[in-house]
């Protein structure tokens, strides 16, 4: 699982919500919320700007992870839609 991944499932987590209200705020579907948080697919930079907003942390620290699980390989589906 990528680093990215256990940093969005836990975060909101942290904040009670689930699936479902992440993915009525950032105007996604729950299949592309569990993809992003199952390490099945990279959220996009679109997808993490939102989740910067929602979940109240830095667009940096999100890109950052994410630009380290690239490093690492885990690539999923990064140039797909998510």
């Amino acid at each position: 699982m990528s680093k990215i991944s256990n940093y969005l499932r836990n975060r909101r987590k942290e904040l009670n919500m689930n699936q479902t209200q992440v993915a009525k705020q950032i105007k996604t579907s729950n299949r592309a919320i569990s993809r992003h948080e199952s390490g099945k697919r990279i959220p996009k930079l679109e997808a993490l700007l939102e989740y910067s907003k929602i979940y109240h942390v830095s667009i940096y620290k999100l890109v950052d992870l994410r630009i380290e699980d690239i490093k690492e390989g885990e690539t999923n589906d990064v140039n797909k839609n998510s």
